[in-house]
């Protein structure tokens, strides 16, 4: 067990600068805002683990600040990404997917909308301690905006610079569409390609290992579905906030594990080459296991598990069980601090960290 007396909050960098998080929205707001919104996102593949639930904590905790701070009303706003993919399928050498939208386990409901059931319990729980709004953005919401396929449109006709940036690996871009008929996708981008770009929309021709091959028109007809992978999402989302009127400030707040290169090379590069002005963007503390990498879900250690973390530390319905109500506040409490001092907020935490504070 860390003892509390050696653990040290360091003040170099921005903790240096700042008085609160808040005040990083200071350069932002004019008279002219009515309205900050924090976007966050996640994928519901399975119940969410004690890392997905610090960062939705700490997007709650900083909207409780900024509207102290500025007084203004804030709005929190859930991407759900419910076109993760679950059921994998290897037909002649190539991979297709199923996302957990059109996978059906149990009672009748997809894997998307089952774990999206505890989602809402978490968000439900922010909502009432902090008084903080908020609404849900689904995938397929977001794909059918007209700026997004208009923004989507600019990276097609600016293909050679995008698929360097993005994909130098396979040399594509990961815009797909999926089966009318089973809602299979070619994952491996082997026989998906974009055959025709005329003026405001593109083709997509692509191929269904039981259904053949069918193809589909990207326009502003939102009943065409066309998926792409994380780093367009991410792109196309500042570009959207781009678009924003004068009175709404929106920010981007995710997990650290999408700041660093990531944000500098996939968002900030990209953004440039689109031409936009970045978002505010901050990254929530990661919550790291022992050999100081991001503490993953139980869903992507494929049947393995973590020997020294706790299993309701991978999974809030066990932690709820465990820790009860009182547990949840007890670490909103401790994230709350977080966005009240930015030497908090600036580094991540341990399993050991986060273990301990809550067996005080």
């Amino acid at each position: 067990m860390l003892n509390k007396s050696e653990i040290y909050f360091s003040m170099g960098g921005l903790p240096q600068y700042f008085n609160s998080v808040a005040e990083m929205f200071k350069y932002k707001i004019n008279n002219k805002t009515k309205l900050i919104i924090l976007n966050t996102s996640s994928q519901p593949n399975s119940i969410p683990h004690l890392g997905t639930l610090t960062t939705l904590m700490s997007v709650f905790a900083l909207g409780a600040e900024l509207k102290k701070h500025y007084k203004l009303d804030v709005l929190v706003q859930f991407d759900e990404i419910e076109c993760s993919p679950r059921e994998f399928i290897e037909k002649d050498g190539y991979k297709y997917v199923k996302s957990i939208s059109d996978i059906v386990e149990n009672s009748n409901e997809s894997i998307a909308d089952h774990n999206m059931k505890f989602y809402f319990e978490i968000l439900n729980f922010l909502k009432d301690v902090t008084g903080i709004n908020y609404e849900i953005r689904t995938y397929d919401e977001f794909q059918k905006n007209l700026s997004v396929r208009k923004s989507l449109l600019q990276v097609v006709n600016n293909k050679d610079f995008f698929v360097n940036l993005f994909n130098p690996r396979d040399g594509k871009l990961h815009i797909r569409t999926k089966c009318p008929v089973c809602s299979a996708i070619d994952k491996s981008m082997h026989k998906t390609q974009i055959v025709s770009v005329i003026e405001n929309r593109f083709i997509i021709n692509s191929f269904c290992y039981e259904h053949g091959s069918y193809e589909i028109t990207v326009d502003k007809n939102p009943n065409n579905f066309v998926e792409m992978n994380t780093q367009l999402r991410d792109l196309l989302k500042g570009y959207l906030i781009s678009e924003d009127s004068e009175e709404v400030l929106t920010a981007m707040i995710d997990g650290g594990d999408w700041g660093g290169t990531w944000a500098m090379r996939i968002h900030a590069e990209g953004m440039a080459q689109l031409g936009k002005r970045l978002p505010i963007r901050l990254f929530t503390p990661l919550i790291l296991d022992r050999s100081g990498g991001k503490l993953s879900k139980s869903h992507y250690l494929n049947g393995k598990k973590y020997s020294y973390v706790k299993d309701y530390f991978n999974d809030y319905c066990q932690f709820v069980e465990h820790y009860g109500v009182n547990g949840l506040n007890k670490l909103f409490k401790e994230v709350e601090m977080w966005v009240k001092e930015p030497k908090r907020f600036f580094r991540n935490y341990s399993i050991d960290y986060i273990e301990m504070i809550m067996e005080e």
